[in-house]
């Protein structure tokens, strides 16, 4: 049973810092790096609903590349295939299409739109990462485990403290059993002495002054 929620308790806690970490780099950068929830079908089938696809930035882009950039709706990114690159002066604009679509998409951007390259995509957790997003999905996916993993830890820390007290306490009673089964002092033992002629039978204890004698006539 120990074995089993330590696996759970695990899972729960790898659990918690995907989610986190899906949560936070898409709305900041660790290196550039930034992962994104795919929630339509616009590239299918290279990446399919419900993906995380990772970005990383590069130094240059050209047609063919798949990219997430940013929309006029700062909330909104787009991830779609590079299909045209023109110079608009010094400026490279790009214009975007997604492989299930039909025809390129009608607006273009500048190279600096450009979020970073995809580099990879991961099925079916951006559905996680999206609900995470949720009020719902905070509460039944970091708090709810959050607080049983909590709970976990400060249970076998209770269980920690009261096998180091029974362990203490343990040795208290041994030192003092060792204690009482010592070593005694030597008790007065009765032996026979010589007495005078008329005082036969009288007997002394161990030497004692202080033992009284009697008298056998």
């Amino acid at each position: 049973m120990k074995r089993f929620l330590s696996i759970v308790n695990g899972l729960v806690m790898t659990l918690l810092v995907l989610v986190a970490l899906l949560s936070l780099s898409s709305a900041f950068s660790v290196g550039g790096v930034r992962t994104f929830s795919v929630l339509s079908g616009s590239m299918e089938p290279t990446i399919h609903t419900g993906s995380v696809i990772v970005t990383v930035p590069a130094s240059s882009y050209a047609v063919g590349d798949i990219v997430t950039r940013r929309t006029e709706n700062a909330s909104v990114t787009v991830t779609h295939r590079i299909a045209e690159a023109s110079e608009k002066g010094e400026t490279t604009m790009f214009r975007t299409k997604g492989d299930a679509n039909d025809i390129a998409d009608s607006e273009t951007f500048p190279e600096a739109d450009i979020l970073g390259r995809v580099r990879f995509s991961i099925p079916w957790l951006g559905y996680v990462a999206s609900f995470a997003r949720t009020r719902e999905g905070f509460l039944l996916l970091v708090i709810i485990p959050a607080v049983i993993v909590v709970y976990e830890e400060l249970r076998k820390l209770k269980d920690e403290v009261v096998r180091l007290w029974r362990k203490r306490r343990e040795r208290k009673t041994l030192s003092r059993v060792r204690i009482d089964d010592g070593p005694k002092p030597d008790r007065p033992v009765a032996r026979p002495v010589s007495v005078p002629e008329g005082n036969i039978g009288e007997m002394q204890f161990g030497g004692r002054e202080d033992v009284p004698r009697k008298k056998i006539v």
